[in-house]
């Protein structure tokens, strides 16, 4: 291993990528990521970046390799950041600016987010852009991209009244970039809200992109719950209970003045000619 270690070591003075073989502590192999790593594990082999957002990890599913020697990941994609996450109401303020470009204009427009680590606050950044029904040309700030303050957490772009599908020109703008979440927001109209939007986020992870949920990124005030085991167990006898009844030919059973019949019309019709004995109708009522 040593001898190995050694010829990684040459090679990785000279190459853009970082050959790494995991063992824990994991702390400490964090410590030692460059930007772009290769990682070899017990069981598989991953691109790592790393930068100050944080951390993305995605398994290489077409490389089989495992050694017995190595520490394994227990996940095959995870996106560690270092920062927390926006409020819904930084999502809130975000969507109103493209609703207001949208019904001026119908046009596309491209939000960056920050986090300042010196105020441990979010900022948004609206900077100088040409903005069509097809594309956002924006240049990055430099007051935020140059500063080793600010982290940037988000860009995010809206497709107007089109569907939230990240376009073929998406795709070249946010892939071998610098590591952030990426975002879409589209079918845009005055009354779009954060609960019924379309919109569609993921990040770069190296060789291919991440898809990735809404509250991965965002603070949206949910927590997902894992249910017991108990009432597992009772929601499954609900279903099956429920399946059996639906085999069963569905009848309706009512007594009327010692009747009992079988249906609705057997019991509206008795109903109508009881009506008829009562008050003297010469006509059925019904």
């Amino acid at each position: 291993m040593l001898k190995i270690n050694n010829q990684l070591q040459k090679i990785n003075t000279t190459s853009l990528a970082k050959v790494i073989f995991y063992k824990e502590p994991f702390q400490e192999f964090i410590k030692s990521l460059d930007f772009y790593n290769i990682v070899f594990t017990k069981t598989g082999v991953y691109v790592v970046l790393n930068n100050k957002f944080g951390t993305s990890f995605d398994q290489i599913n077409n490389i089989k390799y495992s050694n017995n020697q190595l520490d394994d990941l227990e996940f095959e994609t995870m996106v560690i950041t270092s920062t927390p996450k926006p409020k819904l109401d930084m999502f809130n303020e975000i969507l109103e600016m493209f609703k207001y470009v949208c019904n001026k204009t119908k046009w596309e427009l491209c939000v960056n987010v920050y986090y300042d680590t010196v105020d441990k606050v979010f900022k948004l950044n609206l900077h100088d852009q040409i903005i069509s029904g097809a594309k956002a040309a924006y240049e990055y700030d430099e007051n935020f991209e140059m500063s080793n303050r600010y982290i940037r957490y988000l860009q995010i772009h809206s497709h107007n009244t089109m569907g939230a599908n990240f376009s073929g020109i998406d795709d070249t703008d946010e892939n071998y970039s610098s590591l952030c979440f990426c975002g879409v927001i589209g079918k845009i109209t005055l009354d779009s809200k954060f609960y019924n939007v379309d919109m569609k986020y993921r990040i770069w992870g190296g060789t291919r992109f991440i898809d990735l949920g809404f509250d991965d990124v965002f603070d949206v005030g949910y927590r997902s719950k894992t249910l017991t085991d108990e009432q597992i167990q009772k929601l499954n006898t609900i279903i099956e209970k429920s399946k059996e009844a639906s085999k069963i030919p569905k009848q309706s059973s009512f007594n009327f003045n010692g009747l009992t019949t079988q249906n609705d019309d057997d019991f509206f019709k008795h109903l109508a000619e009881e009506s008829n004995l009562l008050y003297g109708y010469s006509q059925p009522v019904f």
